[in-house]
């Protein structure tokens, strides 16, 4: 991960932005599930948790950890970049037109 996006993601945690970057990766998480077609239980699988589990996190309420987001960034064949930075950032985020 470029030294620039992990800044982003450090400035918005020492920020207590925490809930609302939570939010949004799990925006991104969600958007790519449904443009490949991926299924919550077959994340759930790849993650070693519940599809319940995977669920509190796709709504925000349980944050992830970058293992997570490294084993879903697989799963959707994405690169974890993707998954921090939203389109509002305008840097990319499930609104680019990655395959």
């Amino acid at each position: 991960m470029p030294q620039s996006e992990t800044r982003l993601i450090v400035s918005r945690v020492a920020g207590n932005d925490v809930d609302e970057l939570t939010l949004r990766v799990s925006g991104e998480v969600r958007a790519w599930m449904t443009r490949r077609g991926v299924k919550q239980q077959e994340i759930a699988l790849r993650l070693g948790i519940t599809q319940p589990s995977l669920s509190m996190r796709l709504r925000g309420r349980t944050r992830w950890t970058i293992n997570d987001l490294v084993i879903v960034a697989e799963a959707l064949n994405v690169p974890v970049s993707t998954l921090l930075i939203s389109p509002d950032d305008g840097l990319g985020g499930a609104h680019t037109d990655q395959q």
